[in-house]
């Protein structure tokens, strides 16, 4: 039965699934983070000393509308929803349009007594790599700015092509606040460093020569940030090396 609110996982509806199921809530949820503090000097407060999201639960309650008496139908339906939910992956609902949440694990209900037929079940679909919702599409720039969508901090993405004749050593790449810095960095001409994040969000680097990819991590010096970090809104973007042509992306997190 579609219902107001709809669901899909890895592009396929909840509610697709068969005629009888029924949507009767989504809760997109918010980020769980685990905050430390520290008291204050004197009579009152604290002082965060650390910070770190890490899971996010989508909830999804639904019923299914068969008689009591259709114990195995009720049963086959039940089954298709766990057979759907246990397949992860990336999680939309129809009214948060372009965005996207990409789900680690389903934690599933029980069966129960399928005699009761008003009963309904929960399921928890929880993100641990990225415990955001976040676009769908790149939001990508080659000028000086870019404007950053979302509510949340995001990391920002880049590739550089060496467009020039002689190779590049040393590179700053700019975004918001936050830079990299590389010495030693051999970008041949044609060559393009490209600043990514695999599917777990780990951040890579690597120089890309049209054929095979090799790491550029190590070029990194110590001074650079742990990543492009930048905050909603217009933030500023450049490279340092000069004979060389870019495009930043960012994909913007919401909570």
């Amino acid at each position: 039965m579609i219902m107001r609110e709809r669901a899909a996982l890895g592009g396929t509806q909840l509610d697709s699934l068969d005629t009888s199921i029924v949507i009767q809530s989504i809760d997109t949820g918010v980020p769980h983070e685990n905050i430390g503090a520290v008291g204050r000097m004197g009579r009152y407060g604290q002082r965060i000393t650390e910070q770190h999201t890490e899971t996010q639960d989508v909830t999804i309650v639904f019923g299914i509308d068969k008689p009591k008496t259709d114990l195995s139908g009720r049963r086959e339906v039940f089954d298709k929803v766990i057979k759907w939910a246990e397949g992860c992956g990336w999680l939309t609902v129809n009214y948060m349009s372009g965005r996207r949440i990409w789900i680690d694990k389903a934690i599933l209900p029980s069966a129960g007594d399928l005699r009761e037929w008003t009963n309904d079940f929960t399921l928890i679909f929880r993100a641990y790599c990225m415990p955001y919702w976040q676009d769908a599409e790149d939001t990508t720039s080659s000028n000086g700015s870019i404007s950053v969508p979302g509510t949340k901090e995001t990391a920002m993405e880049a590739e550089i092509t060496n467009v020039g004749l002689f190779t590049i050593d040393e590179m700053d790449v700019q975004a918001g606040d936050s830079h990299f810095y590389f010495d030693g960095l051999g970008l041949e001409p044609a060559e393009k460093l490209e600043i990514k994040h695999d599917s777990e969000g780990r951040l890579t680097i690597q120089i890309y020569d049209g054929t095979n990819r090799r790491s550029a991590y190590a070029k990194r010096t110590a001074e650079s940030d742990d990543e492009l970090w930048v905050k909603p809104g217009t933030r500023s973007i450049s490279v340092s090396s000069e004979n060389t042509s870019h495009t930043f992306s960012v994909k913007g997190r919401w909570t």
